[in-house]
Order: C-alpha cells, then structure tokens, then sequence
C-alpha cells in the first residue's frame, strides 16, 4: 500500500473524531467472543487494511519530522546569522545525528526544538483584528 492509497483508505473512513468513535466501540465490544468483536470492529472500519494505512502513514510521518526540521532551520538561517557570521556545522537531520548541536558558527551555538507555526482563529478564518 502506497502513501496515497492509505491517506484515500484512512479518509473514506473518516467519521468524526477517532478516540470519541473508540469510546463508544469500547462498550459494545465487552462480553463479545472473538468472531464477533472482529464483526463489530470491521463494521466501524477498524480493519487489517485500516491498520496496514496507519502504518504507512505513520512512517511517513516520521520522515515529516525530519524534513520539518531541516527546512525549518535552513530557512531560519537569514534571519538569525549576522553578516561577519559563518556556518561551521549544520545537523539538519532531526534526532540524533552524532553532532552536538543543530548549528554551530564561528559566534555561537544553537539547537532548534520543536518547529511550529501557530496561527490565531482570525487569521485563518479571514476575520481581520
């Protein structure tokens, strides 16, 4: 199963929030023998094809984080470096890379911890301030 046929898998089975749909399978499944439990669980989508789509997407996700974290400093880079600063090491791969930190320069050290972008309710629904 490739990356977009699991994304396609995971969305057509897309019915609400995930641990709300699991709280209330939780009951119905109690006291069940196995072949039932398994005729419920499929019926709400809870498949070996749901398990193999989270799998490949949760794999994908992990070169996400990495990816995420190197764009995230290399486009830092302009910003914070001043203009007799020069780059001595980069470790641009997220985790453990062998290098003590993400940047080194001839002035300074940095690490670069969890990259995210915040956007406030109006700027995303076109409300102005």
């Amino acid at each position: 199963m490739n990356l977009d046929e699991a994304a396609k898998h995971l969305k057509a089975r897309e019915r609400g929030y995930l641990t709300r749909r699991l709280a209330l399978l939780e009951p119905t499944l109690k006291g069940r023998a196995a072949t039932s439990a398994v005729a419920i669980s499929e019926q709400n989508g809870f498949t070996d094809d749901a398990l193999r789509a989270a799998l490949v997407l949760k794999a994908a996700a992990g070169q996400i984080n990495v990816l995420i974290h190197a764009v995230g400093i290399l486009t830092a880079l302009p910003h914070i470096l001043k203009d007799d600063e020069r780059v001595e090491s980069l470790s641009l791969g997220a985790g453990n890379t062998g290098r003590c930190f993400d940047l080194e320069t001839n002035l300074r050290i940095a690490e670069f911890h969890s990259l995210e972008i915040h956007r406030s309710e109006s700027a995303t629904d076109g409300a102005s301030d």
